[in-house]
């Protein structure tokens, strides 16, 4: 069985601790993700083809969650993604794949 918190959970351990967070998801232009309602998460969409969007969306942020799903194109997809957070000076990068 998968434990799944309840929504918004880690937002607000996090706020409670560190003051305001504020939390860029990072989508697919054709994805339907919305934010949480009463959160200081804002939802950018950007097209793949488009590394210039993803560069501006990326700036003035410290950590990038990397969460791209397995697929096909998966390893080519987080290279592209890795060297992008570096061009936007991004400190972190956590990637959720830590190998096979």
């Amino acid at each position: 069985m998968c434990y799944s918190p309840p929504p918004n959970l880690l937002y607000r351990h996090l706020s409670a601790k560190y003051g305001k967070l504020e939390i860029r998801v990072i989508a697919r232009s054709s994805s339907s993700y919305e934010a949480p309602p009463s959160t200081n998460v804002s939802v950018v969409r950007f097209d793949l083809d488009n590394k210039g969007e993803l560069v501006q969306a990326l700036k003035g942020h410290d950590v990038v969650l990397l969460t791209i799903g397995v697929g096909p194109s998966f390893e080519k997809t987080s290279l592209e993604t890795i060297d992008v957070a570096i061009e936007a000076g991004i400190k972190r990068i956590i990637s959720s794949e830590f190998g096979k």
